[in-house]
């Protein structure tokens, strides 16, 4: 037969899983929008005819725009990499969730 626990067992084991699920479903969250946004960009390039061709046509003179390339290599001489541009994305998007999730004052979101 089931062992039945005590109702401050259970309230603890809300306490400690809430966090957890909502840090989850922030991730969840993430993942979806960034999917979603990819998914719609490439509707919209097939949707306009636009081959890869005329992105490489209009992309590499923006690339070679002097402010451009003197930022990328300030930001290559500093040793910044995709990682590191990727990894202050994802400090910026835990910040605004922080920032959003306050009202709920969770524990491990409240730093």
């Amino acid at each position: 037969m089931a062992e039945h626990i005590d109702i401050e067992t259970a309230i603890t084991g809300l306490m400690i899983a809430t966090p957890r699920l909502i840090r989850i479903l922030a991730w969840n969250i993430f993942a979806l929008v960034h999917l979603t946004l990819g998914v719609v960009g490439l509707f919209a390039l097939w949707w306009f005819q636009i081959a890869p061709a005329d992105i490489q046509a209009l992309a590499v003179p923006l690339l070679r725009l002097l402010p451009l390339s003197t930022i990328g290599q300030i930001a290559a001489f500093l040793g910044l990499s995709g990682l590191a541009l990727v990894w202050g994305y994802t400090k910026a998007w835990r910040w605004f969730l922080r920032k959003r999730l306050a009202a709920f004052s969770l524990g491990p979101w409240r730093q």
